[in-house]
C-alpha cells in the first residue's frame, strides 16, 4: 500500500543510470525527540560544529556556515534518522521514513529501476528493516537513497561527504526529479554531512542563512521531469557562491 505521502503525488517518467556510494552509523545511544525546527541531538543538545569530535572530517568548505550539528544515533539507522529529525522533528521515527522509501520504489519501480545502483529488488531489500541495529546490507547508499528523498518529500537535499575508499570529498544538491503540479519549489531543506570511511556515520547540520550551495547533481539535470524545471535555478546565486570558494581554496 502507498504511503500518505504518495497520495499527493503524481506519478510518470522513467529513471537512467548513476552511480553510488554508502555509509552507515555507529553503535547507539538513547535519544530523544524534539521540535523539527529546533532538533536535538539524541542526547537531547545541539552542540557547536568546533566542540565535535569530529569536526575535521566535516567539509572545510561548509564548515564556517554550520551553526551546530546534531550526532543522531547510529548502529546502521544515521542516514533515515537525520531524514526523520527533518520530516517528523524526531530521529526515532526512521523506520517510518524506510517504509515510506520502499513504498517509493514500489509504486514508482519504473522510475527507478535505473537510478537504484543495486536495482530495485535489492534497493527494497536492502530498505525493508525496522529491527534496530543493523549490518551493511541494509544501510544507506548516499547518491541512490538522496533522489528518493528529495521526490518523495519534496526536499531540496544538500549533502557534504565523502565518496569511497580514499575518502575524496563529494558534495551536491540533489532535488526531486517531479513534484505535484501544485508546487513551485521544494518544501523544505535538509543538511546532511558524511562523516568518512573511518566514521562511516552521517550527521545533521544546522546552517546558517544564505550558505553556499553545491552543485545540483548532473544527472537531475539530464533526466527530471517539467513538473520542476527551472528548481535549479532558485540556487543559482548560491551554487556560484560555492563555486568560487573551491576555486578559491584549490588556487
Amino acid at each position: 500500500m502507498p504511503s500518505a505521502w504518495e497520495y499527493n503525488k503524481t506519478r510518470r517518467g522513467r529513471a537512467r543510470s548513476s552511480s553510488s556510494f554508502m555509509s552507515h552509523g555507529r553503535s547507539g545511544r538513547k535519544s530523544s525527540s524534539s521540535s523539527v525546527h529546533n532538533f536535538a541531538s539524541s542526547d537531547g543538545n545541539t552542540y557547536k560544529v568546533n566542540d565535535f569530535v569530529h569536526s575535521d572530517k566535516i567539509i572545510g568548505i561548509i564548515k564556517p556556515y554550520v551553526e551546530t550539528y546534531c550526532d543522531v544515533v547510529g548502529g546502521g539507522n544515521c542516514g533515515f534518522r537525520v531524514v526523520s529529525s527533518y520530516i517528523f522533528g524526531t530521529e526515532e521515527k526512521w523506520q517510518s521514513v524506510r517504509h515510506h522509501l520502499r513504498n517509493e520504489v514500489i509504486a514508482n519501480c519504473f522510475w527507478y529501476e535505473s537510478v537504484l545502483i543495486d536495482g530495485v529488488d535489492a534497493a527494497i531489500n536492502r530498505i525493508s528493516w525496522d529491527g534496530g541495529a543493523c549490518s551493511q546490507e541494509h544501510w544507506m547508499l548516499a547518491y541512490n537513497d538522496l533522489f528518493l528523498i528529495a521526490t518523495l518529500y519534496n526536499a531540496a537535499v544538500m549533502f557534504f561527504g565523502y565518496l569511497g575508499g580514499n575518502n575524496s570529498s563529494f558534495c551536491g544538491t540533489v532535488l526531486p526529479v517531479y513534484a505535484p503540479s501544485t508546487a513551485t519549489r521544494p518544501e523544505r531543506e535538509i543538511f546532511i554531512a558524511h562523516l568518512g570511511t573511518h566514521c562511516r556515520h552521517y550527521i545533521r547540520l544546522n546552517l546558517s542563512p544564505n550558505f553556499p550551495v553545491p552543485h545540483v547533481l548532473e544527472w537531475w539535470k539530464q533526466h527530471h521531469e517539467r513538473s520542476v524545471e527551472g528548481w535549479d535555478r532558485i540556487y543559482a546565486a548560491r551554487t556560484t557562491q560555492w563555486t568560487r570558494l573551491v576555486q578559491l581554496r584549490s588556487s
